[in-house]
C-alpha cells in the first residue's frame, strides 16, 4: 500500500526495505480502528494484526508516519537516539 509516496506493509512478513531507509516502524492495527479494523487479507478473513513502513537516517516512527530528526534508532513504534 502506498500512501505520501511511502510504502506500507500488513505485516513484518511482507516488509521489504526500501534503499536509504534504515529505521523500520511497526505499528499494531486495533480491530476496532475505524480505518484499518475492516481490512482483510486476500483470503476475506485474516485480518492484518500491524502496519510496518520504512524511515531514512534521520527520520523517526511518529504516528504512521516518518518524522525529520537527526540519527535516530527506531523499531516497533519506539526511538532510540544514537550518537553522543
Amino acid at each position: 500500500m502506498m500512501w505520501n509516496n511511502r510504502p506500507y506493509y500488513w505485516g513484518s512478513n511482507y516488509y521489504r526495505p526500501q534503499r536509504g531507509q534504515e529505521n523500520v516502524c511497526r505499528m499494531p492495527i486495533d480491530p476496532s480502528d475505524p480505518q484499518f479494523g475492516n481490512i482483510y487479507q486476500p483470503d476475506g478473513v485474516t485480518r492484518p494484526h500491524e502496519i510496518v513502513w520504512g524511515c531514512s537516517y534521520y527520520e523517526y516512527c511518529c504516528g504512521y508516519e516518518c518524522c525529520r530528526g537527526g540519527g535516530a534508532s527506531t523499531f516497533s513504534g519506539y526511538s532510540a537516539s544514537v550518537g553522543p
